[in-house]
């Protein structure tokens, strides 16, 4: 059942089905091939929670057995969820485990997935010379013929644009792209390799064909698929002016959130602080940076210095239209002046002056406190904690003259504040969050 609906390409049938078989398969000789199938279905359909939960009780049941072949293969793939999940030292641990429970010669073809997960892994957590030592290490040439071929190529293309050999990354990309002929099991794609392509394509200048591949793998992904949306989202901002980046940037975010992958999360947030501190939001883009570099450090990636980013190549993030940062600005102003004179009897009309002296943080926490949301729910949204909210609404609620139920009143035309590009301030594009909200 679960290859029929692999072969119908029927996500969400896949996933039922790859569910049915962990729940009514013990591991043995007879089952070893369906389960490990079912796990990667899982795997590559952005369930790396439920695939996590599945996986130790496989390598439970494949300790007790005493089989050292499964255990390194269950162990692998317990690396590629650490991946997926931005756990780069647990990876990189499994895959080493892995690596040295069974000789390269039972390996065989399948050496390419631990290998692969230790290459990327030691790339993202910035020891590129460690990944060039593996990828020194002899493969055999029936692995790229495998699902094992993209895995491989996948994570020598990561290592490639780490280093700024942006060509051959993006030759090792696109190759991934043609080597599903002849699989015996239909899988869906076991590498994103489209986003890398489009993170090679980016560090080129060509702008316009890493935005449609990027629109072609939002428009290849099923809704399932919330992570590589999410990253997705996340690549093709850095194809747009400035000025329409948040809201993409927000989507990302929310998605990635979804999903518990919190490298890419941390890029997203990382992302979303440059654009902030770009057109002078400098407030929330020091929070956003912040929590970007806390979940950062707890994935295992090294601290990284201002504007820097180890996931770009050459090291740094650069605006590719200020101009739009300009406009963004000039707006930024208009609306400031524009909500004095509309806000009738309100605080604004009565001293227009007062939301001049709201910091952009402050200005966040008070839309969305005026909205209804509950100091958790606002820190939660704004990455920032508890106690940051209640000291901004303190300075709100002084600078302002008001109390907290009076802010609505008193901020009932305040989202002209924003650039035009947000429909609500949100440091985050709150525009399709709030529409995503009010949608479930």
């Amino acid at each position: 059942m679960l290859v029929a609906e692999l072969h119908r390409r029927d996500v969400r049938g896949a996933l039922v089905a790859a569910e049915r078989v962990m729940e009514r398969s013990r591991l043995n000789h007879r089952t070893f091939a369906s389960l490990a199938i079912a796990l990667a279905t899982l795997i590559y359909n952005d369930r790396p929670g439920r695939a996590a939960v599945w996986c130790d009780a496989l390598l439970a049941e494949a300790t007790a057995r005493r089989s050292p072949t499964w255990l390194a293969l269950f162990t692998a793939l317990r690396a590629l969820i650490h991946l997926r999940q931005g756990d780069l030292p647990a990876a990189e641990r499994h895959a080493d485990t892995a690596l040295n429970l069974i000789s390269p010669k039972s390996w065989g073809v399948l050496v390419g997935l631990p290998l692969s997960c230790m290459i990327l892994a030691k790339t993202a957590m910035g020891r590129p010379r460690e990944a060039a030592d593996l990828l020194s290490i002899t493969v055999p040439e029936a692995m790229f013929r495998t699902p094992l071929g993209p895995h491989y190529l996948y994570a020598r293309g990561r290592h490639h644009l780490a280093a700024n050999r942006l060509h051959a990354a993006l030759s090792d990309f696109r190759t991934c792209g043609t080597m599903r002929e002849g699989w015996a099991v239909v899988l869906p794609e076991v590498e994103p390799w489209r986003l890398g392509a489009a993170q090679a394509l980016i560090a080129l200048g060509d702008l316009a064909e890493a935005r449609a591949l990027m629109e072609e793998q939002l428009l290849r992904s099923a809704p399932e698929h919330v992570r590589t949306r999410g990253v997705a989202l996340r690549v093709k901002a850095a194809t747009h002016p400035v000025p329409e980046r948040p809201d993409l940037l927000g989507e990302a975010i929310e998605l990635l959130q979804g999903c518990g992958d919190r490298l890419e999360l941390s890029y997203a947030l990382a992302d979303l602080a440059e654009v902030r501190r770009w057109v002078g939001e400098h407030d929330c883009a020091r929070e956003l940076a912040h929590q970007a570099e806390l979940l950062a450090r707890q994935c295992g990636r090294p601290a990284a210095r201002e504007g820097e980013r180890p996931d770009v190549p050459g090291g740094v993030v650069r605006p590719d239209d200020l101009a739009g940062r300009h406009r963004m600005g000039a707006g930024h102003a208009a609306g400031l002046a524009g909500s004095a004179g509309r806000d009738a009897g309100g605080v604004a009309a009565a001293d227009p002056e007062r939301f001049l002296k709201l910091s952009d943080a402050e200005r966040r926490v008070a839309v969305l406190a005026a909205s209804g949301y509950t100091n958790r729910e606002i820190s939660k949204k704004l990455y920032i904690t508890i106690s940051t909210v209640e000291q901004h609404l303190t300075k709100v609620y002084r600078k302002l003259n008001v109390k907290r139920f009076d802010l609505k009143s008193a901020l009932q035309h305040i989202e002209v504040v924003l650039p035009a590009s947000e429909a609500v301030l949100d440091c985050c594009g709150s525009g399709p969050l709030r529409q995503a909200a009010g949608d479930r």
